[in-house]
């Protein structure tokens, strides 16, 4: 007798905010602080997703803090580059960018640290950025904006 098939992996209920979405992973136990581990090799379609994601957990959310670890991202395309900007732009005219309080951005890299403060620079984004070396000075920042502004 044969037995029924039963699909390997049965539909999740687990609501859209608490899934991993592609290569690029965020923490929502924490809120209002999301926690984002941004790897090596993403893709521009993990950047869409991840940014589907974040549109998704804002609509939802007052106000938010990330802590952006980006520590294992050792190069980033000038085209993926331009794609961020493209999809922070498009979350402030959907008007859920202003509900990000602040992003903390830490890496290790003199190089990506200097990359990203003068991407800011040149292009500075609709909420506070700043980059640190370590997980606890960047959480210790977020946290400090987010208490400010209650």
């Amino acid at each position: 007798m044969r037995r029924p098939w039963v699909p390997r992996f049965a539909p999740t209920k687990t609501p859209a905010y608490r899934r991993r979405v592609a290569a690029i992973r965020i923490d929502t136990r924490d809120l209002p602080l999301l926690r984002v581990e941004w790897p090596d090799g993403v893709s521009t379609g993990d950047i869409d997703a991840h940014f589907e994601e974040m549109a998704i957990l804002l609509s939802g959310r007052a106000r938010v803090g990330v802590l952006m670890n980006v520590r294992a991202a050792l190069f980033m395309p000038a085209g993926h580059r331009k794609r961020i900007a493209e999809r922070i732009a498009e979350l402030a005219k959907r008007g859920l960018a202003s509900r990000v309080v602040a992003v903390a951005h830490v890496t290790s890299s003199h190089v990506a640290k200097g990359v990203l403060t003068a991407v800011y620079w040149l292009a500075p984004p609709p909420f506070p950025t700043r980059v640190f070396g370590t997980l606890a000075e960047g959480e210790r920042w977020v946290r400090s904006v987010l208490e400010a502004d209650e």
